[in-house]
């Protein structure tokens, strides 16, 4: 059990270090104005795990359309897609992900969009990372 949670403490804390060096590179890559007010920060952090969730749902759903049996175990299957390849290639493309996804809630007040935005773009990370390799190719 302790190793569950240093090694999901570990994960946040890789998570966390990608999204704030994703979100530094967008401020002085674009310019990105700053808000530090809470609201800011409360839709950024919305904005953030919505996007982490619709990446680890993506991979899920990949992972159970490939099972061919009737019977699931959900922790198996949640472990199984933190492994998996998909996983880290959207975890480490996410920076990008989420520039593109705070650029469109810059102006949203609703949280609920909020979190509806970053999960499409978790969700369609293949989609959203093509569109940006093809404009920095």
């Amino acid at each position: 059990m302790t190793r569950l949670i240093l090694a999901l403490a570990l994960a946040l804390a890789v998570i966390a270090a990608f999204v704030l060096t994703g979100e530094y590179w967008a401020f002085k890559q674009y310019g990105l104005e700053t808000d530090a007010s809470v609201g800011n920060t409360l839709r950024v952090s919305l904005l953030t795990i919505s996007t982490y969730l619709g990446i680890i749902g993506q991979v899920l759903v990949s992972r159970l359309k490939q099972t061919s049996t009737n019977k699931i175990s959900i922790i198996n299957e949640l472990k199984e897609t933190t492994a998996s390849r998909d996983f880290w290639i959207a975890i480490v493309a996410s920076p990008l992900v989420l520039i593109a996804a705070y650029s469109a809630i810059a102006q949203v007040t609703s949280e609920l969009l909020v979190c509806s935005i970053g999960f499409q773009n978790g969700y369609f990370f293949h989609s959203v990372l093509s569109k940006h390799e093809s404009t920095i190719a």
